[in-house]
């Protein structure tokens, strides 16, 4: 019996102090990234969903499922800029840009023929990618309003390109 106490109080120290079986360090993940590392992207978008908000066709020439390519220079600010999330030929702003800690989320206003076209941009990025959801509500004069969603990724290609344009192609 006697030995048996021994051999559990030695277990018990050993367990206590750390003996035993030995584990491998957690792996120390990388930081969130707070910008895009500058240089050229290539973004992708996919319309996931189109909803009118009245009697009549959307005015858009964009469809469920179809998907758009752009070729944009991220500058040393770090962010994508306003072009890259345009439909067509939308002149788009951002109004309030928040990307940080690997967190991307933008309001942007966009003009179209003088009538208001408003995104949101909610998304994860590191140094040299993004994946987002944007989401686009019409605010036009007479009818066609509509509500569309599409999913973006964005990847680095490297250094910016003269023949980059800055834009959608879609």
């Amino acid at each position: 019996m006697k030995k048996f106490l021994i051999l559990a109080a030695s277990s018990l120290a050993l367990t206590a102090c750390g003996g035993g079986s030995e584990e491998a360090p957690a792996e120390e993940s990388a930081a969130p990234a707070d910008a895009l590392t500058p240089g050229q992207y290539d973004v992708t978008m996919e319309v996931t969903s189109i909803d009118t908000k009245d009697e009549a066709d959307a005015r858009t020439d964009l469809e469920v499922g179809s998907v758009t390519n752009a070729s944009v220079c991220v500058g040393d600010d770090g962010a994508l800029p306003a072009a890259a999330f345009a439909e067509g030929d939308d002149q788009c702003g951002i109004e309030s840009p928040y990307a940080r800690r690997g967190t991307l989320r933008q309001a942007l206003r966009c003009n179209r023929d003088g009538e208001a076209v408003m995104l949101n941009v909610n998304g994860d990025f590191t140094a040299d990618s993004v994946t987002a959801t944007i989401e686009t509500e019409t605010f036009f004069q007479y009818a066609g309003d509509y509500a569309m969603k599409r999913s973006m990724t964005a990847t680095r290609t490297g250094d910016c390109t003269a023949e980059g344009d800055d834009g959608a192609d879609g």
